[in-house]
C-alpha cells in the first residue's frame, strides 16, 4: 500500500499516547505497508438425518484475532526504531546524537505504537464540491491505534538501496480514544481529532483494530528525528455546558482534549475540584443560582502553565429544593448502652450530614438511594429522660432535612471489654486468636503490643463474641490492650508469651511393609511437622515422588528386583532436613494362582441377576459363595453360573479352589432398592410438523393427568398455558423459515419438559421473467462480401432489452461460430462484412437484458458471386 506520509506515535503499556520529548515521528521514508488480517474461522455445525442426508449445515461467524503489519522503510531517522520496538538499543555519536541502533535477543511486547497513514485518493469529487473549504486537501486516512513490534524480516546488503522491514501486529484494548492530533474537520470546518473515539473493547463492546477514512485536512509534514508530543489543552466539547431541563441546577459536559490525559475540573462554586479524563461526561449540582466559571486544567501541566487550562461559563437560573431525606432508625428505644442502625435514602442527591443528637460533631456520609439506601451504626452510652433527636441534612441543600427520635433509658454502667487469647504462649512465629466480648457496647480498639497498627472492630457480646487473628513473628512478652472506642477508660489486657522458635525437625518416614518378596508394593507416609510437602526417593533409581508431608498422604512404590533399598524423604522447604528407612526385598517364591472371578453386573436395583465366571487356571472346579446365605455353587473351570439377589444390600462373592481352599478371590456386588418410576415428561404433538411460512400449527399436550403446562413455541413469542389434557389445541403461526423446538413445561414440576420440532421453510421464489427472443429474423440484402441481417423484437412479459448479440458460421449447422458482436438494444438490423463470395452462412441473434439472455434465433443467407 502506498502512502504520502506516515506518523508513528509512542504508546505506554496501557495503549495510551505518551506525551513529552521523542514521542512521535512523521516520515515519508517508507517503501510499503502490508496489512494481513489473522482471522479465526467460525466453527462448522453439521447434522445428518437417519438417511444420512444433511439436515443442518451452518458455520459460525469468523473472528478477527489481529492484523499482521509489515512496514518496509528506506532512509529513516534511527530514532524511529526506539518507538517501533523499545527493546532495541540506540547508538549515539560523540555529540549525543542518535545515529543507529542495535538488536538483541529479547523483544518487548508491553509497550507499542500507533501508526497513521495518509494514502492518496483518486475519487475526490464528493469532497471537493462548491461548498468545500479552500484549504481542503482530500487524502485517505488509515489508523492502526495499537501495534506491538515483532522480530524484523531478514535484510540484504547489495549494490543498491538498503531497505529494512519491521513486523508487528495489532492489539485490542487501545486507549487512543479520539487521538492527540487534529486529523479531520468538524461541521464548522475547524481542525479536530477523530469525530468518534476508537473502541477499546471495555464493557463487552467490539474493540477496534483498524480505522479507514477520507479526510480533507492536509497531512503533517515529515520531521527530522523524533519530535515531542505536546498535549492539547482540555476544554468543553462543543464549547457549551448544558443544563438539565428537568433538574435546572444540574450542569453537564463532555471533556475534550488530548487522548487519555487526566484533567481537574473546578466548577467555580467553591466545591472541591474533581479529577476526570478526556472523553468522559461530567455533571455537577449547583446549590445557588448565578453564573459560574468552570475551569479545566491538564493534571500533568507545569504549575502556572495557563496554556493548558481553559474556562467556560454556565448560568444557573433556578435551584429547586431537594426532597427531604427519608430516614429510619432501629431500634427506636432501649436501655443504655444502646446500639442503633440508621437507614438513609437521600434520593441519589449525594452526601448527608448526620447529627446523632448526643453532643458529638455532625459527620458527613453518603446519602444512598431508594433502591440502595445507606446504613450507619451508632451507640448511645448513657440514658436520659428526653429522647435523642437524630437530624439528617442534605449537604447539597440544607433546606432538605429529616429527624427521628431514639429513647435511651438508663441502665447499668458500661463494662470494660473482656479479652482472652488462644494460644497465649508458644514458639515463634505464634499465630493466636483473640476472643473479645464488649457486652454489646460497639467497637473496640485492639493494640497488639508488638508495634503493628491497632485495629478497630465490632466488640460483640457474650453470645456472639468477636474474634481476631494475629501472628507474632519474634520471641518476647506482649501485652494486648482492648479498649472500648466510646470510652477510653474501659479497657482490658491479656499477655502473650512467645518463645524462641523450635529447632526444625527432619520429616519422618514410615514404610509398610519394610520387607517381602519381589515384586513388593510398599506404601510410604511422611510427617513434615506442618512444614509442607516432601520429596520421596525410593532408592532404586526410579523418579522421585512428591508427597504432601501431612502424615496421612500415602505414596505407593513397587520394588521389582530383590535387594536392600534405602528410601529417603527430604523436606521441600529445607533440603538439609531428611530421613531414611530400609526396605528389604527377597526373591519371589512361586505361589499357585487364586481362581480368577468375574461378576457382571456388580451393581443395580433389586431384583438383580448376576453372572459369575470362574477361571481356575486348569486346577479343576471351584465353589462360588454369593454371600447372601444361599448355598455355595460348584462351577467347572472356565464355566459360569447365575444368581438373583432379591433384597438390597452389599454382598461379597467368593470363589474358592476345591483343589486348594486357601486360594480364593472375591468381588463386591451392590444391590440398590428398586427405584420409583421416573415421571414421564409431557408429550407434545404438533400438526403439521413442517411446511412453508407462514405456517399455522396446532399443538396438543398430554401431561399424564398432572394438570396444565406452559407452552413455548420456540420463536421468541410469549409462552402460553395449555391444560395438558391431550385434547385442547393451541394455535400458533410461524412467520419466518427456521427449525423450531417447541417445549411444554409441567407447571408443578419445571424439571418435566416435553419437546417437539417444527420445520418451517421459505416459500419458493417467484420465477424470473424470461427474456423474449428476436422474431422475424431474415437476410433481406446481400453482396459478394456482405450480408444485411434484420429482425423484430417485443418485450412481452419479460424485461426490456439492453442489446443484441449477433454471430455467424459456415457451413451452416456444423461450422465454428464467429466471435459475437453486440449492438444497441434500439437496433433491429446489422451488416456482416468481410465474408466469402457465393457462400451460405447461418446467422444467430440473441436478445440481452442485463445478466439474462434469450434463446438464440437463427436463419441462413448467401453472399453473391
Amino acid at each position: 500500500m502506498g502512502a504520502r506520509v506516515i506518523r508513528v506515535t509512542r504508546l505506554d503499556n496501557c495503549g495510551r499516547p505518551v506525551y513529552g520529548p521523542d514521542s512521535q515521528v512523521v516520515t515519508k521514508g517508507l517503501v510499503s505497508v502490508n496489512m494481513d488480517p489473522d482471522v479465526e474461522e467460525g466453527e462448522d455445525f453439521t447434522q445428518r438425518n437417519i438417511n444420512g442426508d444433511l439436515c443442518v449445515s451452518e458455520q459460525g461467524p469468523d473472528a478477527l484475532r489481529w492484523i499482521n503489519v509489515g512496514i518496509e522503510f528506506c532512509q529513516v531517522d534511527p530514532c524511529l526504531w526506539s518507538i517501533l520496538n523499545p527493546s532495541w538499543k540506540l547508538v549515539k555519536n560523540a555529540h549525543g546524537e542518535v545515529t543507529g541502533f542495535r538488536i538483541g535477543e529479547r523483544f518487548d511486547d508491553s509497550a507499542g505504537f500507533a501508526l497513521e497513514m495518509w494514502p492518496k485518493v483518486s475519487a475526490q469529487g464528493a469532497l471537493c464540491d462548491d461548498d468545500a473549504p479552500d484549504e481542503a486537501d482530500p487524502n485517505g486516512y488509515f489508523l492502526l491505534p495499537y501495534v506491538i513490534g515483532r522480530a524484523p524480516d531478514g535484510w540484504t546488503l547489495e549494490n543498491g538501496v538498503t531497505t529494512f522491514t519491521l513486523n508487528g501486529r495489532t492489539k485490542k484494548g487501545s486507549l487512543w480514544a479520539r487521538g492527540p492530533y487534529n486529523v479531520t474537520l468538524d461541521a464548522d470546518g475547524n481542525p479536530v481529532p477523530l469525530l468518534e473515539p476508537i473502541s477499546s473493547g471495555a464493557g463487552g463492546e467490539d474493540p477496534d483494530h483498524f480505522h479507514a477514512d477520507i479526510v480533507t485536512l492536509t497531512p503533517p509534514e515529515p520531521t527530522c528525528g523524533c519530535q515531542a508530543l505536546e498535549p492539547i489543552a482540555p476544554s468543553v466539547e462543543g464549547g457549551q455546558i448544558t443544563v438539565d431541563e428537568e433538574q435546572p441546577n444540574r450542569a453537564c459536559f463532555t471533556v475534550q482534549g488530548s487522548a487519555a490525559r487526566q484533567v481537574t475540573i473546578d466548577w467555580g462554586d467553591g466545591s472541591d475540584p474533581v479529577t476526570s479524563r478526556v472523553g468522559r461526561e461530567e455533571c455537577h449540582l449547583y446549590a445557588e443560582t448565578g453564573t459560574y466559571t468552570v475551569s479545566l486544567c491538564d493534571i500533568d501541566a507545569d504549575p502556572g502553565d495557563e496554556d493548558m487550562c481553559t474556562t467556560s461559563e454556565v448560568t444557573i437560573d433556578e435551584v429547586p429544593a431537594l426532597p427531604d431525606p427519608i430516614i429510619e432508625v432501629t431500634p427506636t428505644s432501649g436501655d443504655a448502652p444502646l446500639s442503633v442502625t440508621l437507614t438513609v435514602n437521600n434520593h441519589g442527591n449525594g452526601p448527608v450530614l448526620i447529627d446523632w443528637g448526643d453532643g458529638g460533631e455532625p459527620t458527613e456520609h453518603e446519602g444512598g438511594t431508594e433502591d440502595e439506601p445507606t446504613t450507619f451504626p451508632h451507640q448511645y452510652l448513657t440514658g436520659r429522660t428526653e429522647p435523642y433527636v437524630i437530624t439528617v441534612t442534605a449537604v447539597q441543600d440544607d433546606r432538605s432535612s429529616a429527624t427521628v427520635e431514639v429513647q435511651v433509658n438508663s441502665d447499668e454502667p458500661a463494662q470494660a471489654p473482656e479479652v482472652s487469647a488462644d494460644p497465649a504462649t508458644g514458639p515463634a512465629p505464634l499465630a493466636t486468636t483473640l476472643t473479645i466480648n464488649n457486652h454489646g457496647q460497639g467497637d473496640v480498639v485492639v493494640d497488639f503490643g508488638d508495634g503493628t497498627d491497632p485495629q478497630v472492630i465490632d466488640g460483640g457480646d457474650a453470645e456472639n463474641p468477636a474474634t481476631l487473628d494475629h501472628t507474632y513473628a519474634d520471641a518476647g512478652e506482649y501485652t494486648v490492650t482492648v479498649t472500648d472506642q466510646s470510652g477510653s477508660e474501659l479497657s482490658s489486657t491479656v499477655t502473650i508469651t512467645v518463645d524462641e522458635p523450635t529447632p526444625a525437625e527432619p520429616p519422618t518416614i514410615v514404610a509398610t511393609p519394610t520387607e517381602g518378596e519381589a515384586p513388593l508394593e510398599v506404601s510410604f507416609t511422611s510427617d513434615n511437622h506442618g512444614n509442607g510437602p516432601v520429596t520421596l526417593d525410593a532408592g532404586d533409581g526410579s523418579e522421585p515422588i512428591s508427597n504432601a508431608g501431612d502424615g496421612t498422604d500415602t505414596s505407593v512404590h513397587t520394588y521389582t528386583d530383590p535387594g536392600e533399598y534405602t528410601a529417603t524423604v527430604t523436606s521441600d522447604a529445607d533440603p538439609d532436613l531428611s530421613s531414611t528407612t530400609t526396605v528389604t526385598v527377597t526373591d519371589e517364591a512361586p505361589t499357585p494362582d487364586a481362581p480368577a472371578l468375574e461378576v457382571s453386573p456388580t451393581t443395580g436395583p433389586a431384583p438383580l441377576e448376576v453372572t459369575a465366571t470362574v477361571d481356575n487356571h486348569g486346577n479343576g472346579p471351584a465353589t462360588v459363595n454369593f454371600g447372601d446365605d444361599s448355598d455355595p455353587v460348584e462351577v467347572a473351570d472356565g464355566e459360569s453360573t447365575t444368581h438373583t439377589y432379591t433384597e438390597a444390600g452389599e454382598y461379597t462373592v467368593v470363589a474358592t479352589s476345591i483343589a486348594d481352599e486357601t486360594l480364593t478371590s472375591s468381588e463386591t456386588v451392590t444391590v440398590d432398592a428398586e427405584p420409583d418410576p421416573e415421571p414421564e415428561p409431557p408429550v407434545v404433538t404438533a400438526t403439521p410438523t413442517e411446511g412453508e411460512a407462514p405456517l399455522e400449527v396446532e399443538f396438543t399436550v398430554d401431561n399424564h393427568g398432572r394438570g396444565p403446562v406452559t407452552l413455548d413455541a420456540g420463536d421468541g413469542s410469549e409462552a402460553v398455558d395449555n391444560p395438558g389434557d391431550g385434547e385442547t389445541t393451541t394455535s400458533h403461526t410461524y412467520t419466518e423459515a427456521s427449525e423450531y423446538t417447541v417445549t411444554a413445561t409441567d407447571q408443578e414440576n419445571e424439571d418435566l419438559v416435553g419437546t417437539a420440532t417444527v420445520e418451517v421453510t421459505a416459500p419458493d421464489p417467484e420465477p424470473e421473467p424470461e427474456v423474449a427472443a428476436p422474431t422475424e429474423l431474415s437476410v433481406p440484402d446481400s453482396t459478394s462480401e456482405e450480408l444485411e441481417v434484420s429482425w423484430g423484437w417485443e418485450a412481452g412479459d419479460g424485461p426490456d432489452v439492453t442489446g443484441f448479440e449477433v454471430r455467424y458460421r459456415t457451413p451452416a449447422e456444423t461450422g465454428e461460430w464467429s466471435e459475437p458482436t453486440t449492438v444497441a438494444g434500439t437496433e433491429r438490423s446489422h451488416l456482416l462484412d468481410g465474408l466469402a463470395p457465393e457462400t451460405t452462412y447461418e446467422v444467430g441473434v440473441t436478445a440481452l437484458a442485463d445478466d439474462a439472455r434469450s434463446e438464440e434465433a437463427t436463419t441462413t443467407g448467401s453472399t453473391t458471386a
